[in-house]
């Protein structure tokens, strides 16, 4: 998901997998030849790399999340997350969201996958930038296609739902 949803050139990410470099575009991807809409999400990335510094890398996306958002599982009550600087600090996004960007930061490279570690995240070196705050980071902007999504969603089930008694 995260290499569907990212902006760069998937020829340059495919390669990137394998230990090789590309640089520029392609000519040849969607993402080259048709760039889609991005934002500025500098600090909701920087927000999300510091909660996996904050909470060691040792944990997975879903955490990640629950304590970005500010819930209060007893997961986070274990490990006293929620006496981080950044428990709540991304309440304002939905939960897809966050999705979508740990997906898109572990496409970019600055995150990675354990295996080994049972899914946690870890930082790489190309994030050091980014939380220094020397570097901005770009988002796929898709808030509002998945809004549009969300209105022909629920048309459909209503239309469903008024065929099954008869409207």
């Amino acid at each position: 998901l995260g290499y569907c949803e990212s902006t760069e050139c998937r020829r340059r990410i495919l390669l990137a997998y394998f230990g090789e470099e590309h640089r520029g575009a392609c000519s040849g991807c969607d993402n080259c030849n048709e760039p889609v809409s991005k934002r500025l999400a500098t600090v909701e990335v920087q927000q999300a790399l510091s909660a996996v510094y904050r909470t060691g890398q040792r944990f997975g996306v879903g955490h990640l999340i629950d304590v970005l958002i500010g819930r209060d599982t007893e997961r986070v009550r274990q490990w006293r997350h929620g006496e981080l600087a950044v428990f709540g600090v991304g309440k304002m996004r939905k939960e897809q969201e966050w999705s979508s960007i740990f997906r898109q930061l572990i496409a970019s490279g600055l995150l990675t996958v354990d295996v080994s570690g049972f899914g946690s995240l870890k930082l790489t070196d190309a994030c050091r930038p980014v939380l220094k705050g020397e570097q901005d980071i770009y988002l796929r902007d898709d808030l509002k296609l998945s809004a549009e999504r969300s209105k022909v969603r629920k048309a459909r089930g209503l239309k469903i739902e008024r065929s099954r008694v008869g409207g």
